[in-house]
């Protein structure tokens, strides 16, 4: 074996050890009975694609005149599709190294596909052909400088404020390069999406101060996305 082939092997492996051991969570959680995974992801690919290049059409009848009429929807969101890589199951298990699933957005490119590693959230389709991306649900995770995963809470009301107060808070430290940028964020939103004690704002910088543990974090996303599909089926 020449030393071009041994030094392409000891990067594979350097690559391969520090994946699976920079990842290390002690935490998993199952339930075959909720169509619900959320995992840590690495993003491979992202592709938008028209949601409405489709022939698909619902079919109704009228009632007071008995017409068939044939109704095609229009979505008005944006439409993704992505591939991640999977590098730790937390709530069931995908059972696959990579993940593909559809995501869609209202404002653009979904803001996950931003984050090195994030949590995702996903679901089956009812005929099971294809995963989906939980509108808007991820958390984006950091390593602290105690070596400890650390996940950060999406806001956006003052209910999930509330919220996310009663779960387990802990004070972080963090890389001087995680934070973000206010420049092109109005005023009137930096309080509700960076609010206090959650992050710190210092001139156009929101830095996050208090973070969860991967546990709590993930009990409290799947307990609310559990309960949003119960109150689906109602309707």
């Amino acid at each position: 074996m020449n030393n071009r082939n041994i030094i392409i092997l000891f990067l594979l492996f350097f690559s391969f050890s520090y994946s699976q051991t920079d990842m290390e969570i002690d935490f998993y959680q199952e339930n075959p009975n909720v169509n619900l995974f959320a995992f840590i992801g690495e993003k491979i690919s992202i592709e938008e694609f028209d949601p409405n290049n489709t022939e698909e059409k619902k079919i109704e009848i009228d009632k007071e005149t008995g017409d068939t009429i044939f109704r095609k929807s229009y979505v008005m969101d944006r439409a993704f599709k992505l591939k991640y890589k999977v590098l730790k199951n937390l709530y069931n298990d995908l059972k696959s190294d990579t993940i593909e699933f559809v995501a869609y957005d209202h404002y653009g490119k979904p803001n996950f596909a931003e984050f090195k590693n994030v949590i995702l959230y996903i679901s089956k389709s009812q005929d099971e052909k294809y995963y989906f991306h939980r509108k808007y649900q991820y958390n984006e995770i950091h390593k602290t400088k105690n070596k400890e995963w650390i996940g950060l809470l999406n806001f956006g009301s003052v209910y999930r404020i509330e919220e996310g107060l009663k779960l387990n808070l802990k004070e972080i430290k963090l890389d001087k390069s995680v934070y973000v940028d206010l420049k092109d964020i109005p005023k009137r939103n930096i309080e509700l999406l960076y609010p206090k004690p959650f992050f710190k704002i210092n001139k156009n910088k929101a830095i996050p101060i208090l973070g969860f543990p991967i546990k709590d974090l993930i009990e409290y996303k799947v307990k609310n996305l559990i309960e949003e599909d119960k109150q689906l089926i109602k309707k």
